[in-house]
């Protein structure tokens, strides 16, 4: 089990100066010439036995509804120690602006040769449209398996609440914060961080997560098997 690492937190003025920067990147990106970049490069993902690509978008900018956890976000520290990464997570956000049917349709193209795909290790769902455009892909891919950790609870639950359901190859799992509040009327796996000082927001009963994606994808365990009510707690990374 990993320790909970302790670090200090972005100050508010960086990461509104990275918005600034990322907004003016993505308007100069001419979306209608670009491809969506999917990576299969992550180390946490893929240092087992399963490849597990996946497609990102910047964070905090796509992120509605991280105000508690911008601060220590990981994405976050990435897109600003790399520039090229956010680059491409930049790239993505402008194909998927300039036409969100084609980039819906790369990334569908792209997880059929895989068993396993996830949704955003940076960036988070945009709108209940983008929702849709994700649940097609499944239905389009019903081989793979989809993972997608969101704060976007409540386009998730507008599609919920309107008696659809998601199809069972798109396991989306709520994403927990300290004094973030959480509403979860249909009961979706959760995730949770842990702080150094032991501060959390899982629920008792939470399993603890080993941090290895690609061993869980694997073996078909972890996440990747979540049910309604089940949860995860892992370190702070």
């Amino acid at each position: 089990m990993k320790k909970p690492i302790k670090r200090k937190g972005c100050e508010l003025s960086a990461i509104r100066e990275f918005v600034k920067k990322t907004k003016k990147t993505t308007a100069n990106i001419d979306g209608s010439n670009q491809r969506v970049y999917i990576s299969v490069s992550n180390i946490k993902m893929n240092d087992g036995a399963a490849v597990i690509p996946s497609v990102s978008l910047p964070p905090v900018l796509t992120c509605s509804n991280c105000t508690q956890c911008s601060k220590y976000c990981y994405a976050l520290k990435m897109a600003r120690l790399r520039k090229n990464v956010n680059g491409t997570w930049a790239r993505n956000l402008a194909v998927y602006q300039a036409d969100p049917s084609r980039y819906f349709r790369e990334v569908s193209f792209a997880a059929k040769s895989y068993r396993n795909f996830r949704w955003h290790v940076a960036g988070d769902i945009l709108s209940d449209s983008y929702l849709q455009g994700m649940i097609k892909v499944a239905q389009e891919c019903p081989s793979t398996t989809f993972l997608a950790f969101t704060k976007s609870f409540d386009i998730v639950n507008r599609y919920l609440d309107a008696g659809n359901s998601l199809p069972e190859n798109l396991k989306i799992v709520f994403s927990g914060w300290v004094g973030l509040e959480m509403k979860n009327p249909h009961n979706l796996p959760t995730s949770h961080p842990i702080f150094a000082d032991g501060t959390t927001s899982a629920p008792d009963g939470a399993k603890w997560c080993g941090g290895n994606c690609s061993e869980c994808a694997a073996h078909s365990s972890g996440c990747w098997t979540m049910g309604k009510g089940d949860a995860v707690i892992f370190a702070l990374h």
